[in-house]
């Protein structure tokens, strides 16, 4: 059985409780938008919670059941209110380890969900698509040495985001993994990362300074800092092969460290 209405259509709901426990899936855009809904309780048969599910919602607390073998597509996604993910114990597919506040797909150690108060497990070895897309408040974000990979759009549009440090385990940075932070100021790019991808850090309009600890620039993708006005800080003895190189020679300023 397939639920088909929610709160996104009626503007009278605080907490939800699902009192059909027969109810199997949670269809596309379920909680859509759903600006008056606090808390879920879901039900502890249900299997599976469609795309956009509780895209754009104002829910603040939420606990995928054991049962739930599948989660759809920016299914928590600008969601500014959500500060507790969690996961029946249960749960085979997913966890949410040492209380991180985050969805994390066990099979793989892949954190496919979080929100501002996720704290990254050192388990953990990557953030998927879109992980954090929408997420509010996250401050000053470091990565730890164990993430290998940052999917496309990880970081998108997270408002209240004022500095990046990436993980030394990175060798790259996805497309628009940080693009439309409108409040990012500083960031720093280990020597591990080869590559920026397109648009990595498109319309951060406040990032003043980026700092690069690789001698060799990494090969920069489509607009990855369009039209920036950040200084860029490179290692000493580097300038000049920085400011020939594609993507980095847009930055007006260029400063040896």
């Amino acid at each position: 059985m397939a639920l088909f209405t929610a709160c996104a259509y009626d503007d009278g709901y605080e907490t939800m409780t699902i009192t059909n426990d027969e109810a199997r899936e949670i269809v596309d855009r379920y909680y859509y938008q759903c600006d008056t809904l606090d808390a879920v309780d879901l039900p502890c048969g249900l299997l599976s919670i469609g795309d956009y599910a509780f895209f754009g919602s104002s829910v603040a607390s939420v606990t995928i059941p054991s049962e739930v073998k599948y989660i759809g597509v920016s299914a928590f996604n600008f969601c500014p209110n959500l500060t507790s993910l969690k996961v029946d114990e249960r749960n085979l597919v997913f966890d949410s380890r040492n209380d991180c506040n985050a969805i994390i797909r066990t099979s793989d150690d892949r954190l496919v969900y979080g929100c501002r108060t996720t704290a990254i497990p050192p388990s953990v070895r990557a953030i998927d698509d879109y992980a954090f897309c929408g997420c509010e408040g996250l401050g000053q974000l470091v990565l730890p040495a164990n993430i290998e990979s940052v999917g496309d759009g990880a970081f998108y549009d997270c408002s209240g985001l004022t500095s990046v440090e990436l993980s030394s385990g990175m060798q790259s940075v996805s497309s628009l993994a940080f693009s439309e932070c409108h409040d990012l100021q500083s960031v720093i790019i280990p020597q591990s990362i080869k590559t920026i991808g397109d648009g990595a850090f498109l319309h951060c309009e406040k990032l003043s300074e980026v700092y690069v600890n690789s001698d060799v620039p990494p090969l920069c993708g489509y607009v990855a800092f369009f039209n920036t006005t950040a200084t860029l800080y490179v290692p000493r003895g580097a300038h000049d092969v920085y400011a020939s190189a594609p993507g980095w020679r847009d930055f007006s300023n260029i400063m040896e460290m």
